[in-house]
């Protein structure tokens, strides 16, 4: 019986970020539709997309655009107003609010948003890692001069319930919103 639990908690969960997966997203999307229609409350869907991830991760390498994942998963898990955010795929992102239209989840994902753009990313260098833990506890801290940092941002994309859509037709405004905070120029958010 454990067993069976444990299995189905390592097939709902992202590996890398530890946000419930793509898997797990479909089914608790599902399930909180219906709710929201049973119950006649509201429900948003943000979808989010690291902004020039590729060209970031050939760029740094692969090991910091995992650290990026994880730095923008840990920040999205922080969004106020009753956030659920999953791992979609790839550098998307996605937020469920329930109860909440997308014009009352605006200033949620904005603190979202700022939080991930204010971020300074100190990039590791790998050529001058210290071999060990306590090696690494000593240099901590005073090679400032050294390290390189960056910036990451991410465009936000939102849609609700109130047409009384499908959830996959949710889905598909909210991607089109994302496409449209793409078009402003990226780092902002966009409501259907």
């Amino acid at each position: 019986h454990l067993q069976t639990e444990w299995l189905q908690i390592i097939a709902n969960r992202d590996g890398l970020t530890g946000l419930s997966n793509r898997r797990h997203f479909d089914g608790a999307l599902d399930l909180a539709w219906r709710s929201a229609i049973r119950h006649q409350r509201e429900l948003s869907l943000l979808m989010i997309d690291i902004d020039h991830f590729k060209k970031f991760n050939d760029t740094y390498g692969h090991d910091t655009g995992d650290d990026v994942l994880k730095m923008v998963a840990s920040r999205l898990t922080k969004t106020p107003g009753g956030a659920k955010v999953y791992r979609f795929g790839g550098e998307e992102f996605t937020i469920v609010f329930k109860g909440k239209y997308a014009d009352e989840c605006k200033e949620f994902l904005e603190e979202a948003r700022k939080s991930i753009a204010e971020y300074e990313m100190i990039l590791r260098d790998e050529e001058s890692r210290p071999d060990n833990h306590k090696q690494g506890q000593k240099k901590r801290g005073n090679d400032s001069s050294r390290r390189k940092s960056v910036f990451v941002t991410a465009s936000f994309g939102a849609a609700d319930s109130k047409n009384g859509q499908a959830p996959q037709d949710v889905i598909k405004l909210a991607d089109e919103a994302l496409y449209k905070a793409k078009k402003a120029g990226r780092n902002c958010v966009r409501l259907h």
